[in-house]
């Protein structure tokens, strides 16, 4: 049987990010013995495989658009650096967290509250599979999907706030380093909350300007991230 090109792509990107997912756990703590790391990760690799089968079987179009907008022509150049920045501080939170929890104990967090922020990230991750339900347009890139004949989407979690997705990352990303046992993983946390944010305002100016019915959206919904703050 032969296996599409793509399917084969897209494994061995699977394969690339857990690899270096785990590197930024494991080498910085300098020990496997972190039952956190291995929650986080596992957890992380299950909701992924999760969205993904969801994705493949309902919605195949939106999975391609999600594998493919980095390299599409009209991606936002801004955008790609973002994202880039964005990757990095994400691997520099749990780098640190790392340092912190287990090779250096700079910082401790009570065993209650580990389990309690744990137990919250659950909230971002049904609003994130909420949101992947809700828009079909949901790219990892800020670009006017014209080939894909875009649209607003106003339904479910984008009647209360215009950026769910962002908000959903929010949460999981000041989750992740009280998972993990860091206080100090919360300072590259919050870097990556103000990079969120930025990205938040440049996606909402794009939109207003580009993409057709959005201004009359943005006045029916007003707040961007934060209900009744902005």
């Amino acid at each position: 049987m032969k296996i599409h090109n793509k399917t084969i792509g897209l494994a061995f990107r699977a394969v690339v990010v857990i690899v270096v997912l785990s590197a930024a756990f494991f080498l910085p703590a300098g020990s496997l013995d972190w039952p956190e790391a291995w929650l986080v990760l596992g957890v992380y690799i299950g909701l992924s495989l999760s969205a993904f089968a969801w994705m493949n079987r309902h919605d195949p179009d939106l999975l391609q658009e999600r594998i493919s907008a980095a390299s599409k022509k009209d991606a936002k150049s801004w955008d790609n650096l973002i994202m880039l920045v964005y990757s990095i501080l994400m691997l520099v939170l749990i780098a640190v967290s790392a340092l912190d929890r287990v090779r250096c104990g700079w910082s401790r967090i009570p065993l209650v509250v580990k389990a309690a922020s744990g137990l919250l990230m659950a909230i971002p991750a049904i609003l994130i599979f909420r949101v992947i339900r809700e828009n079909r347009f949901l790219s990892e890139r800020v670009r006017i999907q014209e080939d894909r004949g875009h649209r607003v989407c106003s339904t479910g979690p984008y009647a209360v706030v215009r950026h769910p997705m962002y908000v959903a990352i929010i949460l999981f990303t000041l989750l992740l380093p009280m998972t993990l046992g860091s206080l100090y993983g919360l300072i590259p946390a919050a870097a990556v909350v103000w990079l969120l944010v930025l990205r938040t305002y440049l996606e909402d100016r794009t939109l207003l300007r580009e993409l057709m019915g959005y201004r009359e959206y943005a006045e029916k919904v007003h707040f961007r991230l934060i209900p009744k703050i902005w």
